[in-house]
């Protein structure tokens, strides 16, 4: 069914019995179980059926008159705090969830992506997903070709201004062309492989952050995401290691 041609009440669990009797109610002032029944042509044990949902919700409200009870119906806009608890509720589940997810299978989540838009979905990921002052770790293997203006095309447009609003600090390990070509970035450490050890230009990045790792191949534009906590904890202490070395 498409979602726009819910109505309210379905939106919350309701029917079209409930819908009617609340309806009537709205337009026909305080109304008894049997006054009910004879203007929406619900039977009165259907009505007895449906009242409690109303009720439980705060949309119907009843007071004695006499030896019978009488039903009113609250405003309209008691449905704004119905609908704003119920996404509370649904988000609230779906962290549950996802942290059930998370924890009962030790087992990676891998997702691959090719072309341009997968390389800027997993950078955008990187910056949108860790918290304000987190760090990341990159090894940056780029060639001589591989130059800053074609870097900027895999980034998001936002890529920079979330990384510097969010203060985010970043370990990278790149070969002497690039480092020499970086200018001083704040919350940036860099450090080059040696020349004489690796020229280091696979046109390769492998990212580290968060629970994940992210390794994307420039050549044939491709990334793959890794999403576990253990691999990327000791992804995290060997790029520490490696970096204290050089």
């Amino acid at each position: 069914m498409n979602k726009k041609a819910l109505s309210i009440f379905n939106r919350i669990g309701l029917g079209e019995r409930e819908e009617k009797i609340y309806k009537s109610l709205l337009s026909g002032g305080p109304l008894s179980i049997s006054e009910l029944s004879r203007r929406t042509g619900i039977p009165r044990v259907n009505i007895y059926t449906a009242l409690p949902h109303l009720l439980f919700l705060g949309l119907v409200s009843r007071s004695p008159k006499g030896k019978y009870k009488i039903y009113h119906a609250e405003s309209p806009k008691k449905f704004q705090s119905i609908l704003a608890d119920s996404i509370a509720d649904s988000e609230l589940e779906i962290a549950q969830m996802e942290e059930i997810e998370k924890t009962s299978s030790g087992r990676p989540r891998i997702t691959y992506g090719e072309g341009l838009e997968a390389i800027k979905s997993v950078h955008s990921d990187i910056v949108h997903s860790l918290k304000d002052e987190d760090t990341y770790y990159r090894y940056s293997s780029s060639s001589a070709l591989m130059r800053e203006a074609t870097t900027l095309r895999y980034l998001p447009s936002d890529y920079r201004k979330v990384r510097d609003e969010k203060n985010l600090e970043r370990y990278v390990i790149t070969n002497q062309f690039t480092e020499n070509n970086k200018k001083p970035a704040l919350g940036r450490d860099i450090k080059a492989i040696p020349r004489d050890y690796d020229l280091f230009e696979y046109n390769i990045t492998q990212v580290i952050y968060g629970d994940k790792v992210a390794i994307i191949d420039y050549n044939n534009e491709t990334a793959i995401t890794i999403e576990n906590p253990t691999l990327a904890e000791f992804q995290k202490k060997i790029f520490k290691l490696l970096f204290r070395k050089l």
